[in-house]
Formats: structure tokens, sequence, C-alpha cells
């Protein structure tokens, strides 16, 4: 009686779940080398020409001059030096050559925002007022009318552009045909469905909870198939004798439990842990209260270390004047920037962006984090009361690893913390980023891109086992979709068509 009920919802569900496993499948092979085209960096940039800088002089054009400066900033724009200064209830614009306030974005500065993205020529414009395909958030939605460029080249460049002058978007012919068979039938960017966060979210979180159900109901079905048949067919033999039921049969135990993961993993990239594996304050605990913890997906820290909304030291610290920076020929943009009140200059050059310590006047010497500015910093994140340790590694450990390089650098200074969470920051004294782990991140991270990207140590050590291993599951998991889609379609014809026939 069991075996028939789970049978019953196995294939019902098998006929769409299957095609949809399939496609998810299919679609992750292609995953592995493409995705959905994110917004590139433009093709070149022009660098800054100002040669000689006066911050004070800049900010005697501020209306008032006792506003709190949060952050200063030069770069090109619209093909003019210009300088931007945030305050804590406005910002401003000024160009450096005439110290004249930006005005609004007219239509004659997109052709300079085009050059650098595309030497081609436009071959026609489109003003959108909806989101298409490759910008299907909805979060555009307050952006439009939004422009889209086509370019005349062989690549088939296309750029969108908001009335601002901000670009969002810009893919090649080439992105645009691997996106088709990858990201967007992996992740359901479909543009009438992603334009709906919620209704996408119900629709990926009930898709991988059903799927679940079904290969769960698949697999238990199987074994008790199988058991029952064991002592006429033998041990190591399959219960079925029908190709199709056969081999349905195989890639069931080889790769079922790979689907059930799978489906499982996507559920969790969007749902929150269940409560049974989130761990609670002790001190909390007894005094009734449930551990509430902030931004769980946010591990990684920014820039800036704790120093809050302020994104710069007081201007006074800067003592390294912004115009030997300016003497390199290849910058394209300097901002002030402080880590816990220290204050350094984030400089952008062509190919490069480099730290410079304004503290130090004379030299431009690279900023980079000390052992006592890392602790000062884990004081700020951790309570005093937590022992704390810092060392210096060059090599990968447990919860600091990735198979892209470029999101976990060494080497990094690592604080543990002796805390119910076992939290474990790691800061990278160079790029000036910090990652906090602890066991409710661990734990989210194994569910979901350990089970569903295979990001797990074991593998991202070696990338030829990484790829073998993806490319092997992903495989097996597009075969047993094909024998359920099969079966599936023949108990429907069997179940529904005949029954009409013989009507």
């Amino acid at each position: 009686m069991i075996r028939k009920l789970f049978s019953s919802i196995h294939k019902i569900l098998g006929i769409p779940l299957s095609i949809i496993f399939l496609i998810w499948f299919l679609s992750g092979i292609a995953m592995i080398w493409h995705s959905f085209p994110r917004r590139a960096q433009p093709l070149s940039q022009q660098t800054l020409t100002v040669t000689e800088l006066s911050v004070d002089s800049i900010l005697n054009l501020l209306p008032d001059d006792s506003a709190e400066i949060h952050s200063i900033s030069i770069a090109c724009l619209y093909g003019h030096d210009a300088v931007k200064i945030e305050a804590a209830d406005s910002s401003y614009n000024f160009y450096l050559d005439t110290l004249e306030p930006v005005g609004p974005f007219k239509e004659s500065h997109r052709a300079e925002v085009l050059k650098y993205w595309c030497n081609a020529p436009v071959a026609r414009i489109d003003t959108l007022t909806d989101v298409d395909q490759w910008i299907p958030f909805d979060r555009w939605m307050e952006k439009m009318p939004i422009y889209k460029y086509y370019f005349d080249d062989p690549a088939g460049h296309q750029l969108y552009m908001t009335t601002d002058g901000d670009v969002i978007q810009f893919t090649s012919k080439s992105d645009r045909r691997w996106a088709w068979i990858s990201g967007i039938p992996h992740w359901l960017y479909f543009t009438p469905l992603r334009r709906n966060q919620q209704l996408w979210t119900d629709v990926v979180i009930w898709a991988a909870l059903f799927g679940c159900i079904m290969c769960l109901t698949g697999i238990i079905v199987a074994i008790m198939t199988w058991w029952n048949h064991r002592k006429i067919n033998g041990v190591w033999h399959s219960p079925y004798r029908k190709f199709w039921w056969k081999w349905h049969f195989i890639l069931g135990l080889m790769f079922g439990w790979c689907a059930i993961t799978f489906a499982f993993s996507g559920y969790m990239s969007m749902a929150d842990l269940p409560s049974f594996l989130k761990k609670e304050n002790p001190a909390e605990r007894i005094a009734g209260n449930g551990h509430q913890r902030g931004n769980r997906k946010g591990i990684r820290e920014g820039r800036r270390g704790s120093f809050g909304k302020r994104r710069m030291a007081p201007t006074d610290a800067y003592l390294l004047p912004a115009n030997e920076i300016l003497k390199s020929d290849s910058v394209v943009s300097i901002s002030w920037e402080a880590w816990n009140g220290h204050p350094y200059y984030r400089v952008c050059y062509k190919n490069s962006i480099r730290n410079i310590d304004a503290a130090i006047c004379g030299s431009l010497s690279d900023f980079t984090l000390t052992e006592e500015m890392v602790m000062e910093d884990s004081k700020r994140q951790l309570p005093d009361s937590i022992q704390r340790t810092v060392k210096f590694i060059n090599e990968y450990d447990d919860d600091y690893y990735s198979r892209k390089t470029d999101r976990a650098l060494l080497p990094v200074y690592k604080v543990s913390a002796d805390d119910y969470m076992h939290t474990v920051i790691y800061y990278d004294p160079v790029k000036l980023t910090s990652r906090k782990v602890d066991d409710y991140s661990r734990t989210r991270r194994f569910l979901y891109s350990g089970l569903h990207s295979l990001n797990i140590k074991l593998f991202t050590d070696r990338p030829w086992l990484w790829y073998s291993v993806m490319l092997i599951l992903l495989c097996g998991g597009s075969l047993l979709s094909v024998t359920g889609l099969v079966l599936a379609l023949q108990w429907l014809r069997r179940n529904l068509f005949h029954r009409f026939i013989r009507k």
C-alpha cells in the first residue's frame, strides 16, 4: 500500500518535474563555463587630466561649511574631470576646471559615455518603458525609461543606459546565446516571471520542494521493489527487465541522491535555515529569548571596517596631498577612504587598483592592514570579553577557500574568537576586505553552495576533480530525467488516453 502510494505520487509529479530537472541539469552543464551576462567594465576608460587639486577650495564651494563630509572622489564625468562630495544630507558635483556645479545629464553626454563602451556606431536606439530579457529585474522599473543601444559591430553589442547616464547592462551576441542555454533556464530568468520577485521566489521554492518529494518517493519505491525481488533476481540485479524501467532504476540509485541534494540546495538558496539548525545564545536561552541575528547573508564585510556610514577620515588627516598621485598619467579615479579612521586613497588606474597611505607624506606608500588594526576592528565586531587569537596564514583552511580565487586571496589575517558561534574573521591586508564566518554561515554555505556547486574544500583545492565530478553528476542527472520523463509519458498515455479510446 505504501509503495503504491509513493509510486503514484512519483508518477504524478514526474511529468512536469522531469522536464524541469532535465532543463536544470543540462543548463547546469553550460553554467560551468557561461552564465547570465552581467555588466562588465568599459572597453576603455578616460584618465584624469587635472594636475593640481585644492581640497580646501572645493570645500569652500559647499553652501554649508559646517556640514560633515562623508566622502570625496574625483573621476572623469562626461569628458571632464569632476569631484563628487557626499555630506550628511546631500551630495555635490563640481567640474574641476571651472569649479561650476555639474548640471543635469544631457543628451549630448550620451555619445561621450558610449564611446568608452564600444567603438562601433549605434545602429538603433529603443526607449524601454518595461524590463526585457537582459534586465528582467523589477528594481529597474523605477529607472524607466531606459535606453537600449544596438551597436553595428560583428559582436552584436547591446547597451542599456538610464536617463541619468548610468550603464546598467552591456552584452554581446555570444553572451546572449550562451545565456539561453545556461543562466536563463537554470535560474528561471524568463522576463514575465523574473520581473515579479515574489512570484519568481515562490516558483523556485515550490519547484525545489516538489522536486525533493518526487526524488525521495522514487528512491523509496526503487528500494522497496528491489528488496521484494532480491531473492528472485539477485542482490546485484535490477528488478525490472524493460529497457526504460531498468535504466531509470539504475540511474535513480546512482544519481537520485544527487537530484535530491540539488533540489534541496536550490531551495536553501531562497530560504532561511530551519529553526532546529540554528544555534541559540546560551545567555539568551536562559533569559527565554530566541537569539536573533542580523543580516545572515552578509558574511563579507565591506571595505572600510566598522566605521559606520562615514567613508573617510577628517580632511586634515590626509597628510599626503592628492597632487602627488595626480602626477601619474594613468589615474582613472581617486577617492578619499578610511579604515576605522585610518586615512588612505583608493586610486584606480587603467589596469589596477591601489590603496595609498594618506598619513605618510612625501612618498606613495601602499596602505595595508597591520595586526593591530585587525585586532582593533575585530573588537568592534565582537564583544570585548571574548578571547581572540590572530594568525597570518598563507594557505586555505576549512573556512577560507573558494573555487573562484579572486574571492579568496592569500595571505590573510585570521582572527578566531572563543564564542558560542565559533566566529572567525579573515582580513585581506591588501584589498582591505574582510570575511566573517560562524556556525550559521558554515551550515548555510554547505547546504547551499556546498551541495549545489560543490563549493567544498576537497574540490576547490583540486579543480580537475571539481570539473570531473560536476560533469558526471550533471550528465547522470540529465539521463535520469530523460528516462523518468519517458516513463511518465508512457504512464500518462496508458492511464488517460487509453481510457478515452475505450470509452
